[in-house]
This record gives C-alpha cells, sequence and structure tokens, in this order.
C-alpha cells in the first residue's frame, strides 16, 4: 500500500529541519516573464546571477547571499485561450490572436506562455543537490495523492501537483459533433471552425512534478501571507532601476500621481516579475521555507481564511514616549571575518519583532574602540553587535519577525554556533 502524503511529508519535516539547522543560508529567487521579455530572465538590475567575484578561502567558494550557484527551470505557464470578452475591440496588432467562427465573430483569444527561471543562492551548488533531493521527494509524494482537492490549499496543491497533460482542449460558443480524436498537427493547434463556434486542440509538453514544482509551492504559499506562519515571499516588479510589489502594481491608480512618477509606473510590466522567499534583505533559507510550508500543509486550517496581506489591527501612537524619541546608533556593515577581527560578543540576543530590535538597538553602544554598531549579514540572518553597558553582545532577528516555536529553536543555535556564544 502506498504511504499516505502527511506520512511522507512528516518525514521529510525532521529532515528539512536538520538541514535548516545546519544551513548558513541558500536562497532562493525565480523569475517570471512574459514571453516578449525573455530579456528579463536574469532577473532584476540589482542580481547579477552569476559573479565573477566569488572569493575563495580554503579552497571553497565563499557566496554572498544573492550570489547564485545554481540555476533552474520551474514549471512555465503554458500558452492557451480564452473567451474573447463582451465588447471587446482588437486593432490591427492584435487580432493575429483572435480565433473567429465561420461567420467571423471572435471566439476565442490566444494566452501567451510565461516562462520561469530559478537560481539558488548563497551556498555551493552541493546544497543544492542535497535540497532537491528532499524536495523532490516532497513533490512526489503530493503528485501520488487522490486528495489533494480536499485540501485547504487545494487550488495550489492542484494545479503545481497534476498529472502532466499532453494537449488541452477548448470549446467556445456552440460546437457540434466534436472529434473524438485530438486533432493538433505536430506542435501547432488544431482549430475547427463552426457557424457558432470553435473547437482548438492546443498541445503541451508539461513534466511530471518534481523539486521544481515544491520550489513553486513555496513561493504561492508564502504569498498568501498566511497568519500565524513564517513563510513569506515577496513579488516586485520592475523596469531598470524602479522597482515596486506586484500587489500594489496591479491595484494602484497611478493616474493621480506627479506626471513624471505616473510615466514610469506605468512603463513597468505587470506580466513580469520577481519573486524571493523571505525578502530582498533577509531572504528565507530554502530548507527552512520547507519546514514551514510542511507544517502548513499538516495543520487543520478549515476555519482560517489565508489572507494576502498581513490583518489591520489597532495602532497605537508612542510617537511621545521618552524611549521612542531615542535615535538608533550609527551603523556600520562588515564582513564576517573583519569582525571576528576585533569583536567577540559574549551574550545573544533574540528577538522576534522589529518594534523588540529598535529597542535593543537604542540602547546599543559600539564596540570599544569604534564608532558604529556593526552589521553583519550571514545566510538567512542579520546581526547587529555592540555592547549593552560594559557587556559585548550579539543581536539577531529571525528572518521573518514573528515566528513558531520549531523557527526559535534553529535560530538560536544558529546564533550559538555562529558566534560561539557559552550555550
Amino acid at each position: 500500500m502506498a504511504v499516505e502524503w502527511r506520512e511522507t511529508l512528516k518525514i521529510l519535516l525532521s529532515q528539512f529541519e536538520a538541514r535548516a539547522g545546519r544551513s548558513t543560508g541558500l536562497n532562493h529567487l525565480f523569475v517570471e516573464v512574459a514571453d516578449n521579455e525573455r530579456s528579463k530572465m536574469s532577473g532584476p538590475n540589482w542580481f547579477t546571477p552569476y559573479s565573477s567575484d566569488i572569493k575563495i578561502t580554503n579552497g571553497k567558494p565563499q557566496y554572498k547571499k544573492w550570489d547564485a550557484s545554481t540555476s533552474s527551470g520551474l514549471p512555465w505557464i503554458s500558452p492557451g485561450f480564452r473567451a474573447v470578452a463582451a465588447d471587446e475591440t482588437f486593432d490591427a496588432g492584435s487580432s493575429h490572436r483572435v480565433i473567429r467562427d465561420r461567420r467571423g465573430v471572435g471566439r476565442a483569444v490566444a494566452i501567451p506562455m510565461k516562462l520561469r527561471q530559478g537560481y539558488f543562492c548563497g551556498q555551493p551548488s552541493e546544497e543544492v543537490s542535497a535540497f532537491e533531493s528532499l524536495a523532490d521527494a516532497a513533490a512526489t509524494a503530493l503528485a501520488s495523492s487522490k486528495s489533494l482537492h480536499e485540501h485547504f490549499f487545494a487550488s495550489d496543491l492542484t494545479d503545481i501537483f497534476r498529472k502532466p497533460r499532453g494537449g488541452v482542449r477548448y470549446i467556445f460558443g456552440e460546437v457540434s459533433d466534436a472529434p473524438n480524436q485530438f486533432i493538433a498537427h505536430g506542435w501547432d493547434a488544431g482549430v475547427l471552425q463552426y457557424e457558432n463556434g470553435v473547437l482548438i486542440d492546443l498541445p503541451l509538453a508539461e513534466s511530471k512534478p518534481d523539486a521544481s514544482h515544491w520550489m513553486l509551492l513555496l513561493h504561492r504559499l508564502g504569498w498568501r501571507q498566511v497568519n500565524g506562519s513564517a513563510l513569506r515571499a515577496v513579488r516586485n516588479a520592475w523596469n531598470e532601476n524602479i522597482e515596486v510589489t506586484l500587489d500594489s502594481l496591479q491595484t494602484q491608480d497611478c493616474s493621480t500621481y506627479p506626471e513624471e512618477w505616473a510615466k514610469q509606473f506605468a512603463s513597468i510590466s505587470r506580466d513580469t516579475y520577481y519573486s524571493v522567499l523571505g525578502t530582498n534583505e533577509a531572504p528565507l533559507d530554502v530548507n527552512l521555507a520547507s519546514v514551514f510550508a510542511i507544517q502548513l500543509l499538516l495543520s487543520d486550517l478549515t476555519s482560517e481564511i489565508p489572507s494576502t496581506s498581513p490583518k489591520t489591527t489597532a495602532t497605537v501612537d508612542y510617537s511621545n514616549e521618552e524611549w521612542n524619541k531615542v535615535e538608533i546608533p550609527q551603523m556600520r556593515t562588515l564582513k564576517r571575518e573583519e569582525v571576528e577581527e576585533v569583536f567577540r560578543p559574549q551574550i545573544g540576543i533574540l528577538v522576534a519583532t522589529e518594534v523588540e530590535r529598535e529597542s535593543v538597538l537604542k540602547r546599543m553602544r559600539p564596540p570599544k574602540s569604534k564608532r558604529a554598531i556593526l552589521q553583519v549579514f550571514e545566510g538567512s540572518n542579520t546581526y547587529f553587535l555592540g555592547r549593552l553597558g560594559t557587556t559585548n553582545i550579539v543581536l539577531c532577528m529571525t528572518a521573518m519577525g514573528s515566528s513558531g516555536r520549531d523557527a526559535s529553536t534553529l535560530v538560536t543555535a544558529e546564533i550559538i554556533r555562529s558566534w560561539k556564544l557559552p550555550a
């Protein structure tokens, strides 16, 4: 008897947790581009997939958090067709995308394909291979299930982990005596025109679910911003050096903006974006993201509603409080090896929110003989080093703010191991 997918994910959960505890940050960025914007497949301007400036220490490459070591495809969005909307018109440049019936009435409009490319960053390819073996097992377990349509996240799961299709048949309008056989010609769509309708057979080439499908699920669950989960992902659209969140691009009316800004805003494509697990500044390790994803998949969420944005909560004005008026000291970003030469923390402080982090920072002072608090980016974490009173400390916030028990345990272990703190 086949093992139920939940049991498989429970086994994989402990393995992802173990890898997350050892990882120093295996990050992921993927790009989705419209078919006519393939030049953007390498990502936003700040992202250089394969930097030539990789430092080698003891024969091993030292990757920064967005230095890519491996790229891999993600499931593309196949081309398709949709019905012509009421009162929809087409100019000469787009009329070739319209399929008409025998009377010349537009029935279907071609939808171009979209391409996706993923980039693993921050760690060498050996770490990617080890992660992908677990991700592949998770994808295989989900693909073998016959009950995903009953899950709370059924829309994501059934779309990503379905059986590969070799083609799709579309029928628009009135079609009689549809042929039993698939009428596509090689990779060209087959079209039959009727008096008041059209039939279209579109060939497809889809692959069976694997590690790339698991990566797509991590991002899609992250976009949902489920309350109580630390799994987060951010989608940004861009044009040259201008970036906005995809959600704001799709919902905001830029007609009220200053003319120059409105032009720049309007120039950003709504069909192309990149997505990162966590945020650009604080990426979320793919192993840890997998832990959060499995926790979501195994949870009973039947009574909860996943939101696409954080809940609106009552705000409290702290602006007049004396403690809030204290300014955060000046900071200086250094590499890890530079800090180790001049500073050794004695105590580690772990916080879960930005308010807590700022409260500690406002009370910190620079290390002896330094003029600024030291900031170090390492893996999924950002460390702040300085003094509280006469004690050298290292301050860290979990990658996505408030997090669950497992994430706190993992980050605690990381900060103790990384800075050799007395446990």
